[in-house]
């Protein structure tokens, strides 16, 4: 269940070819042009689908750099991050009971060290709000198996079956 749906009647998002523009460069692996195109709205001109997009670019640059070429590195963009967090955290009151916002918190918290317990919080109130996602279900798996204490087995169903299989 999408917590937001649009009617024929609903005129389109001023910023739709933008958000199309960003989800191709995002595609390809190219946060950072995703970051100047979205940085180039002023921030008082944002709406919760340009806000939730630049999260979206700081966190996967963050995480996976351009190109996808800090993917098997350790470390993040700490600074990347904490803008991606900033900006999600300021569209909080308009992303609650919105799944996309949570599954945008669960991904950054998950991936931000320290920050994991929240990114499981998170995954969990996505689930919630969309029962059936598979990305929730794995998210919630991977962090569950990752707190596990490092002597019990991981694929042990206990805790796998902690979190409802789809």
């Amino acid at each position: 269940m999408d917590t937001v749906k649009k009617t024929e009647q609903e005129p389109a998002s001023p910023f739709a070819e933008l958000l199309e523009r960003v989800e191709k460069l995002n595609d390809e692996d190219r946060f950072s042009d995703c970051v100047r195109e979205l940085e180039a709205v002023a921030p008082e001109d944002r709406d919760f689908e340009v806000t939730l997009a630049l999260g979206r670019a700081y966190s996967n640059l963050a995480v996976l750099g351009d190109a996808r070429a800090l993917e098997d590195e350790d470390e993040i963009d700490q600074a990347a991050m904490n803008r991606a967090i900033e900006l999600f955290e300021s569209i909080r009151k308009e992303g609650a009971g919105d799944w996309r916002w949570e599954r945008r918190m669960a991904y950054a918290q998950w991936m931000n060290p320290g920050h994991e317990e929240m990114g499981l919080l998170h995954a969990y109130r996505w689930l919630a709000l969309k029962p059936d996602d598979k990305d929730a279900m794995q998210l919630i798996r991977e962090v569950i198996e990752w707190r596990a204490p490092k002597h019990l087995n991981r694929r042990s169903p206990r805790h796998l079956n902690a979190v409802p299989k789809g």
